[in-house]
């Protein structure tokens, strides 16, 4: 019997409860068997700046998961050669999961910059696009996708790291144990 896989990729630079909320909302709508959370490993282009190491991004995902049981996380970019395209990482999925239904899931701001992905066509045709709201963004693509119903929560990962460095509390947008990580490890203090 084929598995139905939820993959929730980013750099989750810190991980906070908009990704939690995509992940459950996916979870029920789709009737998925299970959420990978994959963090980025190196990020095609340069344009996107990772603040922290891979290792405290997966320890802080473990942490933000561990009461979840259909969510795990997933090391896998880490053992594809970079850069780390999208399509890259889904064709590798394939091969550890090769009877597993796949879907994607995305915010609009993502969909957004579909076009400009490494063969944004090839992702489509190994997994269903699932989108869910982002303020600013329509959904709109050439491309076939299902909108992920859900509210809309607009967390951003620079915001929280800026609150962090200024001293002011992320609470109620990060996982406590998350929060605790960040203070014990001093991330996000001196970006």
């Amino acid at each position: 019997m084929s598995e139905s896989i939820g993959i929730l990729g980013g750099a989750f630079d810190p991980v906070h409860l908009g990704h939690l909320t995509i992940a459950q909302s996916a979870l029920e709508q789709f009737e998925l068997d299970k959420i990978l959370f994959v963090p980025t490993f190196v990020p095609p282009g340069s344009h996107k700046v990772i603040h922290t190491s891979f290792e405290h991004r997966c320890s802080m995902i473990k942490l933000a998961i561990a009461d979840q049981a259909k969510c795990e996380l997933s090391r896998i970019e880490a053992e594809i050669e970079p850069p780390t395209y999208t399509i890259k990482m889904l064709e590798k999925m394939k091969q550890q999961y090769p009877e597993a239904n796949f879907t994607m899931l995305m915010g609009a701001d993502s969909l957004a910059q579909i076009e400009s992905w490494y063969q944004p066509d090839r992702i489509f045709k190994l997994a269903r696009v699932a989108v869910a709201g982002r303020a600013g963004h329509a959904h709109q693509s050439q491309y076939p996708f299902v909108r992920l119903d859900m509210p809309e929560i607009n967390i951003s990962a620079t915001e929280l790291r800026n609150s962090i460095r200024a001293g002011r509390s992320v609470r109620f947008l990060v996982p406590d144990a998350v929060i605790a990580y960040i203070e014990s490890n001093r991330l996000y203090s001196e970006d």
